[in-house]
């Protein structure tokens, strides 16, 4: 999975913008892959670090393009996979006071773990209702736009502080829908074919020379030299 993620994102980052055309293909690639809860966040992470790939490093107008698209790539992910965690909300959305506060967040590029438990309690008490949730995850990156830099480094910094931020809204504000498995798994087969069957389904298997590499010593005692 996470291959044809990567690969399907930089399609759409390539022209740097998301047509109707694109968008309608985001909502068909993320129903096609049915991504379990537990990968959502990785996905929504992804999406700000291949746009990371395409900063410019002094050209403002592309480097906005780019929170838009990754804002267009989060928007879709969170309406496909996403359901509002309190639809009615706790608060009357005002785009002046958020604007303000990520703003102050965003300004120096980087989020510490004060700053985080700062977040978490400001979405906790400001839950907006469902119809102004999309406001409150834009208002991130209109706020991002405002803090760009003149350096490439600063404005990955940024990116990522933005990652932080949504994560936090997403953590808060929205929870995973209910998964449906859409593969059937056939109960009338042989134990090889069934072990082989749950292998293909484990999207989150570890990967040999990525993930871990196997050392193989000389002997099998733990004395004997390796």
């Amino acid at each position: 999975m996470d291959a044809k993620v990567e690969q399907f994102y930089r399609q759409i980052f390539a022209d740097l913008s998301v047509s109707p055309e694109e968008a309608s293909e985001l909502v068909t690639f993320y129903s096609s892959l049915n991504p379990p809860p537990d990968k959502l966040v990785w996905l929504r992470a992804t999406a700000f670090r291949i746009g990371c790939e395409f900063l410019s490093e002094d050209d403002k107008d592309r480097n906005v393009a780019i929170l838009r698209v990754i804002n267009a790539i989060v928007h879709t992910l969170e309406k496909s996979c996403m359901v509002p965690r309190l639809p009615e909300g706790n608060w009357e959305f005002d785009g002046d006071k958020v604007g303000e506060f990520f703003l102050g967040v965003l300004g120096d590029c980087g989020i510490d773990q004060e700053e985080n438990e700062e977040l978490i309690a400001f979405f906790k008490e400001n839950i907006p209702p469902t119809e102004s949730l999309v406001a409150m995850r834009a208002a991130a990156f209109k706020a991002a736009t405002e803090c760009l830099k003149d350096d490439k480094e600063s404005n990955v910094a940024l990116l990522r502080c933005v990652n932080v931020v949504v994560h936090d809204f997403e953590l808060t504000c929205f929870k995973p829908k209910e998964y449906k498995l859409k593969q059937t798994f056939n109960l009338d087969v042989n134990l090889s074919d069934a072990i082989q069957e749950m292998w293909n389904l484990d999207v989150n298997r570890l990967t040999p020379n990525v993930d871990y590499t196997i050392n193989v010593q000389e002997g099998k005692k733990p004395y004997w030299k390796g």
